[in-house]
């Protein structure tokens, strides 16, 4: 057992102890020291840098600027396997306290140009603009105030084309969408996963709640359509609807209705997803809304399996995906979830994996604990 430590480094690096803690567990899969020892030197860049946290002011905030050619080679070219420091990552966040949610962010990365990987134009539905960069989503472990990043796909459109390897071979590129391939870690089959996403449409929507058997909620814009469920407990046979109307509907078939914070309230509809042409009816889900009453219309809506949890629970984790979603943005802003500049499909995976576990240690530096070993 290691204690966290605690201002025991002077500026300009306060996570020393952190890193002196989590570098051993991180870092166990490393055949060689050399890696090991530029593995914590880019963390540490990476927890000091000021401003964008490219190579070059790494190196500079190390002070060695000639070291910026050896980090270049330990992101871009070095052979070692990003997957299991991410799951050493997810493993000592899990020992300190047990996650109580899983949720899936999805990250977009403005580029210029089009020669990095997964760089394509794709259109925003909520600005209505189209914006060229990377379209990643990560994988946040969530405890309340402690959470972080513990893994990534990058999105590839299917007539994307990966430069090459760091070994000159094809990258293979991630699933066409996150749903497709995310799994949340071993060992916490009861743990919700919460896909924080705003799905637009029920294909993808389809993926998230159909995939491992685990508990799931996907957030939805007003425009996703679901199936209503009469209260007979037969569908209703017309066209999907818009879930910003399925609420008004007087045929659905409401679960429950109630105040879940103060000035807020929550309902859950019966609904299903719809099916293209043929295909028999999927299983029963339940639509979570909430609302502050007085408004024009819910301001969440979630699709989720958990039709029999009560609608306060349901609340408290769509308030964790929150506190989630608000770290992203001051957190990773700091510990370069933006900032990685090259065009290899290897190095932005080895950049993310290091400014996930540089964002851990930010979140522990800020807590009272211990880090088990």
């Amino acid at each position: 057992m290691y204690a966290l430590s605690h201002g025991s480094c002077a500026p300009p690096c306060p996570w020393e102890g952190v890193l002196a803690d989590l570098a051993p567990r991180l870092f166990a899969s490393f055949t060689r020291a050399d890696h090991r020892a530029k593995g914590v030197q880019y963390l540490r860049g990476l927890l000091t840098a000021p401003g964008r946290k490219s190579i070059a002011n790494i190196a500079r905030s190390l002070g060695d600027p000639a070291s910026a050619q050896r980090l270049h080679h330990f992101i871009h070219d070095a052979p070692w396997d990003w997957w299991p420091v991410r799951a050493a990552l997810a493993r000592c966040l899990s020992d300190i306290a047990a996650p109580r949610a899983w949720v899936v962010l999805p990250l977009l990365i403005p580029r210029r140009g089009r020669q990095a990987a997964g760089v394509h134009r794709r259109f925003l539905p909520a600005s209505g603009q189209l914006v060229n960069g990377q379209q990643a989503h990560g994988l946040w472990y969530a405890a309340g105030a402690l959470n972080a990043p513990v893994d990534w796909h990058l999105q590839v459109p299917a007539e994307g084309r990966l430069p090459p390897g760091p070994r000159g071979t094809p990258a293979s590129p991630d699933a066409s969408g996150p749903v497709a391939t995310f799994e949340a870690p071993r060992g916490f089959s009861a743990v919700p996963v919460l896909w924080d996403i705003r799905a637009h449409e029920a294909a993808g929507l389809r993926r998230a709640l159909e995939g491992p058997q685990r508990p799931v909620m996907v957030s939805l814009s007003g425009e996703c359509a679901l199936r209503l469920v009469a209260p007979s407990g037969r569908s209703v046979p017309d066209a999907a609807v818009p879930v910003a109307e399925i609420l008004a509907a007087p045929q659905a078939a409401r679960l429950t209705t109630a105040p879940v914070a103060p000035g807020v309230r929550a309902l859950t509809v019966r609904a299903l997803l719809p099916r293209p042409p043929g295909e028999a009816a999927g299983p029963e889900i339940a639509l979570y809304a909430q609302w502050r009453p007085g408004t024009y219309e819910p301001g969440e809506y979630w699709a989720t399996t958990l039709s029999r949890t009560p609608v306060s629970e349901l609340y408290q984790l769509t308030r964790l995906a929150a506190q989630v979603a608000r770290d992203s943005t001051r957190t990773g802003a700091g510990t370069g979830l933006r900032d990685f500049k090259g065009r290899s499909f290897d190095g932005w995976h080895r950049h993310m994996t290091m400014a996930s576990a540089a964002y851990a240690a930010v979140k522990l530096g800020g807590m009272s604990g211990r880090i088990p070993q």
